[in-house]
């Protein structure tokens, strides 16, 4: 598992949650006006993230932190453009520096 994230951590969240909280403020009175921040349980690293998947899988999975340049070629590579690029390469800036 590749990415410029180096030993910066996230509040993941499942996409299942993002949909039920949604479903539940479409569907419930009270929110009027209100912001929220989704966000996980816990601030996770990308060694977290391979250690878990790892245990999920019963083999093991490695993180390798990756240069920010090279995110950004990867990115550029995958078809996401210079937009994408830049916005990727600018989380992998911003993370590991809290």
């Amino acid at each position: 598992m590749y990415w410029g994230m180096d030993d910066g951590k996230l509040g993941m969240i499942d996409v299942r949650d993002i949909a039920d909280c949604c479903a539940s403020l479409l569907l419930n009175s009270g929110h009027e006006g209100k912001i929220y921040t989704p966000t996980g349980p816990a601030t996770i690293s990308f060694q977290d993230i391979a250690d878990i998947i790892s245990n999920g899988l019963g083999k093991p999975v490695k993180y390798v932190p990756i240069s920010i340049e090279a995110v950004g070629e990867a990115i550029r590579n995958a078809g996401w453009g210079e937009w994408g690029a830049q916005v990727m390469m600018d989380y992998s800036r911003a993370y590991p520096g809290g």
